[in-house]
């Protein structure tokens, strides 16, 4: 209760910048509090492709155009740290309030200054960079056009491309990279996807049933298990499935009719054992114990007071904390989803 009293608050602060009040959502196990964030009136309007928080209270926000803001009170103020120079801000990725990486439309960049300076460390002579998984403070993946793969020990200050000698050899580009612990992940691309086991020393093709275009791909720590979505083979941007994979076959499979859903999702968020999904006037919760029940689906849709879906177009999310989701897209909209 003190916690959503201090948050009204803030919100009446902040009233003239346009921060909404608090407004109840519901699904089948909770009843979740959210409302739109204010930003700056320079940057009002905005499409946010990323966030990334750091701890409860501070993070950061990246849009079109090199946008860029930063938060240290959840949210109630942020600073402009925009710098053009970056072009539109994918993904950012900070292991701390002052150090973090953002692939951006001209490069990877490294920050030790809590975004206001920029260091470029990995630009784009001949593939472009398509997607970032940092597994700790020091050591994380990225992958790109042309077959690009490359890992980094030292926190992204530099980056070593791997040279595959595998079978068929890699044809195209690789779309999405994602880990479920520090040895198992996934490099997922253009009718192409290679596993590690062993921390990304040697990776092998498996088959897998996969999206036209991969939005996000998400690994469960298990190793086996992972959410992917994109575009279909129609170009319809409603694809989004639950798989697992076989090690017998090396082979991955749909876990069950019920998780292939047509919403169009944009990124998953996790927290422990919390999985959020965003997208297209969607924000989807998922509870697996649902799967044992037939013809149910484990993933719940959010929706507002008069039962229809929230109706914002969803880009990014992530956790701040257990009890705290930000999600972020497009006309400005910074969401902040409070529950438990």
């Amino acid at each position: 209760m003190n916690r959503i009293l201090f948050w009204c608050g803030a919100c009446l602060s902040l009233a003239l910048t346009g921060c909404s009040p608090d407004i109840t959502v519901l699904e089948k196990h909770a009843t979740i509090r959210y409302r739109n964030l204010a930003v700056p009136p320079a940057v009002a309007g905005t499409t946010w492709l990323s966030v990334d928080f750091v701890g409860s209270a501070t993070g950061f926000v990246g849009g079109e155009n090199g946008i860029l803001l930063g938060t240290t009170s959840a949210g109630a103020s942020w600073q402009n740290l925009s710098n053009a120079a970056l072009g539109d801000i994918r993904q950012l990725h900070f292991s701390s309030p002052g150090t973090g990486l953002a692939l951006t439309a001209t490069g990877l960049y490294h920050t030790t200054t809590g975004g206001r300076t920029w260091t470029r460390v990995k630009y784009l002579p001949y593939s472009a960079i398509t997607d970032v998984q940092m597994l700790d403070a020091a050591t994380g993946f990225l992958v790109g056009e042309d077959g690009l793969l490359s890992h980094t020990t030292d926190g992204g200050r530099t980056w070593r491309d791997y040279v595959f000698a595998v079978w068929p050899p890699v044809n195209g580009d690789f779309q999405a990279v994602a880990f479920a612990t520090t040895q198992v992940g996934l490099a997922v691309g253009t009718n192409q996807c290679f596993r590690t086991g062993n921390g990304g020393r040697t990776w092998e093709p498996v088959e897998w049933p996969m999206p036209a275009r991969v939005f996000d791909l998400h690994l469960y720590p298990n190793g086996t298990d992972y959410l992917v979505s994109g575009v279909d083979d129609l170009g319809q941007a409603k694809s989004f499935r639950a798989m697992t994979y076989d090690a017998a076959t090396r082979q991955y499979r749909q876990v069950s009719a019920q998780d292939l859903l047509n919403v169009p999702v944009h990124d998953f968020a996790q927290w422990q054992s919390e999985v959020v999904a965003v997208g297209w006037k969607t924000v989807l919760r998922n509870f697996p114990t649902y799967a044992a029940q037939p013809d149910v689906t484990p993933w719940v849709n959010l929706t507002g007071p008069t039962g229809q879906s929230l109706q914002h177009v969803y880009r990014s999310a992530d956790f701040a904390d257990a009890a705290t989701l930000y999600a972020v897209g497009e006309a400005g909209t910074i969401s902040r989803f409070d529950y438990h």
